[in-house]
């Protein structure tokens, strides 16, 4: 091991030699009365040297090994040190140095998030090799898997056929298609803008694009990845038929299917969609273990036995009104997609969603959000475990 203060810690010297590790409360350190010798050692934890190599680094600078360990045992027991020798592994080792340094950040933050040496870079191992779709990019869609991209997920494979719209452009999705000067932007298969190919004469479209002349929705988001997370590819594996999970963020009313097909697979997912004027998170899938997208409907039509019936002449239960009629405040369609990232990031490195048997409410104007356990329903039939009583709390997540 060679040992390395994290690079995300701040370190400030305070009154009488005293000298502060990190500045978050709760999760920064104070040593008192270091000496000048104590204080070049701390500055010499840089990953130059391996322990045995400290220690002598420790003599030559005048401080005795005993007070070296000590230091040492401190830092490390506050998760502040962690191993500048650890393999990075292949996943991590094939990145090129332009997306290794746009990713250092985010492997800073995670090494902050994890007590034992080298988490981050398993961490980020995971989200390299994880495959994850998402279902649907409009608002919130092309946003989560933009996201997801930028957080360092090595596979994100966006789903949507459907024609771009002005109303699907979002801040962390792809930008307005008809904006003046934007078409030609589009680095998406088919012409661009003064061509007319013969296949445009005959009537049919050009590959990416609708009969209108549109770009598809996924196209510009593949297009998007491509730009700003080069490293993260946007097709299945030749070698995968499905993700290791999914997102299904609807534009259309086609996401009721979908989810079946997912939980068929055997395919952990989670929902993201905007509800008139609230965001809805969840519940996060995982079949045949935890509550599914039935199970939730089970349960309202328990508490509203009318429910079903009256959203028939919508298109369903589960339908989503036409683009031109949804109301979807961009704001809180954003704060919607960066939550689901977020959850699908816990889930990818190990950690239990808080969306697994129940829904994450986002309500403006100040983004409040309300957990709503949703249990397995006993007559669902999906194989989740049926519990006696809800869990009265979600547990709060923690890095091991």
């Amino acid at each position: 091991m060679r040992p390395v203060v994290k690079a995300g810690l701040r370190r400030l010297w305070r009154p009488g030699g005293a000298l502060q590790v990190g500045v978050t409360p709760g999760r920064s350190l104070l040593l008192n009365g270091l000496g000048p010798a104590a204080t070049r050692f701390v500055g010499a934890l840089d990953g130059s040297r391996d322990i045995p190599g400290l220690l002598a680094h420790a003599e030559h600078l005048g401080l005795p090994a005993a007070q070296a360990t000590t230091l040492l045992d401190v830092l490390a027991r506050a998760g502040f040190l962690d191993d500048a020798g650890y393999d990075p592994g292949p996943a991590l080792r094939a990145l090129d140095p332009a997306e290794t340094d746009r990713l250092a950040p985010d492997l800073a933050a995670l090494a902050l998030g994890y007590l034992v040496p080298g988490g981050a870079v398993r961490a980020m191992t995971r989200r390299r090799t994880a495959v994850v779709t998402v279902y649907g990019c409009g608002r919130v869609g092309a946003s989560v898997a933009h996201l997801l991209a930028a957080a360092g997920v090595g596979c994100v494979v966006p789903v949507d056929a459907g024609r771009a719209r002005s109303a699907d452009a979002a801040p962390a999705g792809f930008r307005n298609p008809r904006a003046v000067g934007h078409r030609d932007e589009w680095d998406v298969p088919g012409p661009r803008r003064g061509r007319r190919p013969s296949h445009l004469k005959t009537g049919e479209s050009p590959p990416g694009e609708t009969p209108t002349g549109d770009p598809r929705r996924h196209d510009l988001v593949r297009a998007l990845i491509r730009a700003s997370a080069p490293a993260t590819r946007t097709t299945l594996p030749a070698n995968r038929q499905h993700p290791d999970l999914a997102v299904l963020a609807p534009v259309a009313d086609s996401y009721p299917a979908q989810a079946a097909a997912l939980q068929a697979a055997g395919v952990p997912h989670l929902t993201a969609e905007v509800h008139e004027t609230t965001g809805v998170l969840g519940p996060f899938v995982q079949p045949g273990r935890t509550s599914c997208l039935r199970c939730r409907d089970l349960f309202r039509t328990a508490r509203d036995p009318g429910w079903p019936r009256a959203m028939v002449p919508f298109g369903g239960v589960d339908a989503v009104p036409a683009g031109g009629d949804r109301a979807c405040d961009v704001v809180l369609a954003t704060q919607l997609a960066v939550l689901a990232a977020q959850h699908v990031l816990a889930f990818v490195e190990g950690d239990p969603p808080p969306t697994v048997n129940a829904v994450v409410e986002v309500v403006p104007p100040f983004g409040t959000q309300t957990r709503h356990e949703r249990p397995a329903h006993p007559d669902c039939g999906c194989g989740a475990e049926v519990a006696d009583v809800a869990s009265a709390a979600h547990p709060p997540l923690v890095h091991s």
